[in-house]
């Protein structure tokens, strides 16, 4: 594990691997640099030093800093443990199968919207992906549905996570799709946002074996990467 100043550094250094794991990099102060990672060099792991001093921004697209939309774009398989992760629209987006672990949403809606935490924007039904949130916090300004359908397959989860009461009680937005496709749920969730009494109909109820597919390894760690690959 490097200590480094600069991210972009260490990962430019890093040489292309597909099937062995990568040296780890860890940041311990405020970084304002764009980090591009290639996608051949598949197992590179960042970590922060702590959340308090570890802060890597940049901003190609919104002025100013805090704008009202703060969007961050997935694909491929991810792993955030321990995260903080803000912004006003569709600040999650992507195609990807991406898990969340312990990681804050926070909203910075500027009005009172409303608007939404994701857009997940799975094309077909055998096509991977989706967003699962495990012990997580939506905290934050303004109303705020879970996610909305990018694409008709949308799948977003949110599983023993907290939701405070910015949660609009619909929760969902089908964005016009096609809702039998859509897989939105939730489950064991507290808070004053997670009252499922007035949410859409077509919100999934998932059985445990269902959920067991999407909370465990067989969602987006099939083949170890993330315990085998963890520093």
């Amino acid at each position: 594990m490097y200590t480094l100043s600069s991210i972009q550094t260490g990962t430019g250094q890093s040489v292309a691997l597909t099937n062995e794991r990568a040296d780890g990099y860890r940041c311990s102060s405020a970084n304002r640099e764009q980090v591009i990672i290639p996608k051949e060099k598949q197992f590179i792991w960042l970590e922060g030093e702590d959340s308090s001093s570890t802060v890597v921004q940049w901003n190609a697209h919104a002025e100013p800093a805090d704008a009202e939309t703060a969007t961050a774009a997935f694909a491929g398989r991810h792993f955030f443990s321990q995260c903080w992760i803000e912004g006003g629209v569709d600040f999650i987006f992507g195609i990807a199968a991406s898990v969340y672990e312990g990681c804050t949403l926070n909203s910075i809606l500027i009005d009172e919207g409303p608007s939404w935490f994701t857009a997940h924007a799975k094309v077909n039904v055998s096509a991977p992906g989706g967003f699962v949130f495990k012990n997580c916090n939506l905290t934050g300004s303004g109303n705020m549905y879970l996610g909305r359908a990018w694409n008709e397959y949308s799948t977003v989860l949110f599983y023993e996570s907290f939701m405070s009461g910015l949660v609009v009680p619909l929760g969902w937005d089908s964005w016009q799709h096609d809702v039998s496709h859509i897989t939105y749920a939730e489950t064991n969730c507290i808070g004053p946002g997670s009252n499922m009494s007035q949410r859409v109909p077509w919100e999934k109820q998932l059985g445990g074996q269902d959920w067991d597919v999407f909370v465990g390894s067989e969602f987006n760690d099939q083949d170890g990467w993330i315990e085998q690959h963890a520093p």
